[in-house]
């Protein structure tokens, strides 16, 4: 909720965005919060405008925060420091590919990553992974994260392996 210092009603700033936010940092001109959001199978970043609709930050393939376990989440990367006054953001990132490292986004430049401090691990084959949807039982379509073997082949018979976790109450 943002108010003024006098107090009042207040208004709620990410009730559009249906996601419970994870942290939050002011632009330098205060005209807007960057936010770290749960968004489905990842994490994402928005910019709630004083006015106006929650927008998405494109950072690319890269989910900002650390990888949990095997469900393809991360946890939700704090801001604090990370928001330069020119609008940059530094935050650690990750992919299936990507262990994680520091990567920097802004408006003009796009992401790039900034550190190495995992290069050794990029050697390995890492198991691609794809975003799936499914229906259930109560009629609700679950997200899903289906993860392929190192050097998968469509020729090959494999074990699956389910591992299921939350879900609607």
């Amino acid at each position: 909720y943002l108010t003024t210092p006098a107090g009042g009603a207040g208004v709620a700033l990410g009730s559009s965005l249906d996601r419970p936010i994870g942290d939050a940092a002011w632009e330098a001109d205060s005209q807007g919060l960057i936010v770290t959001v749960p968004d489905r199978l990842t994490n994402a970043l928005y910019r709630l405008p004083l006015r106006g609709a929650p927008q998405r930050i494109d950072i690319g393939g890269v989910v900002p925060g650390f990888p949990l376990n095997t469900t393809g989440g991360s946890s939700t990367p704090g801001l604090g420091r990370a928001l330069s006054a020119n609008g940059t953001i530094v935050f650690v990132g990750s992919s299936t590919k990507q262990p994680p490292e520091l990567f920097r986004y802004s408006a003009a430049g796009g992401t790039a990553k900034v550190t190495d401090f995992n290069a050794a691990l990029t050697q390995y084959d890492w198991a691609h992974a794809e975003a799936i949807a499914f229906p259930t039982t109560p009629g609700v379509t679950a997200d899903g994260v289906l993860y392929y073997p190192p050097g998968f082949s469509s020729r090959q018979k494999y074990p699956l392996v389910v591992y299921i976790h939350g879900g609607p109450d």
